[in-house]
């Protein structure tokens, strides 16, 4: 892997912005939820509501069953947790393309290849960058959800499972990016087979 680490470094440098943004964003959204449980889930009725959310098949199909809505974490991985879970695969899926048939398609690849730079090292590299970003994901998760006074195992594992996703279709934009000859037919693909495209 000639050249890994210089190519880590610039994969770094152009897609910082990218990955912060991303990571930023989606990691709002979780302890914001958190947060406004005790609003959403009035303590007077709280057993009428779960048991109304509970029991909507309408819920039910888009979220998911219920596993514990009597408590903010449980309330919050149900509620949101397959929408950041599927924000994380199409941040891979993205990220890895850009990082690489992007970079292709625009040139740089080839100016790259010119130095001593192994065949295969791009490609890890891009998806060595995007791994690093569904790690510091999850980390940010965990973080954010003990800082709300949540659990530290549940906040852990629910960080977990979030950057797993990630590194999942990181792997899904490391192939369409292997299998396509264009940056856009490649993150079609990639986002074809995106989490929100599972059961």
């Amino acid at each position: 892997m000639t050249g890994l680490g210089s190519l880590v470094r610039l994969a770094l440098r152009r897609s910082r912005w990218f990955y912060l943004a991303w990571v930023l964003a989606l990691t709002s959204v979780v302890p914001l939820t958190a947060a406004a449980y005790e609003q959403i889930v009035d303590p007077g009725n709280a057993d009428l509501l779960i048991a109304t959310m509970t029991n909507n098949p309408t819920m039910r199909a888009m979220l998911g069953p219920p596993v514990d809505l009597t408590s903010a974490g449980g309330f919050t991985v149900w509620r949101v947790g397959t929408f950041v879970a599927a924000m994380s695969g199409i941040m891979a899926v993205l990220g890895v393309v850009r990082s690489t048939r992007a970079e292709e398609e625009d040139g740089r690849t080839e100016l790259l290849r010119s130095g001593a730079t192994g065949r295969h090292a791009p490609l890890v590299a891009g998806v060595l960058v995007t791994l690093l970003a569904c790690a510091a994901l999850g980390v940010a998760v965990a973080a954010s959800m003990t800082a709300v006074g949540e659990p530290v195992a549940g906040s852990v594992a629910f960080g977990a499972g979030l950057a797993l996703v990630g590194a999942t279709f990181a792997g899904v934009g490391a192939v369409a990016a292997q299998l396509t000859a264009s940056a856009r037919t490649a993150k079609a693909l990639g986002l074809w087979t995106s989490p929100r495209h599972t059961p």
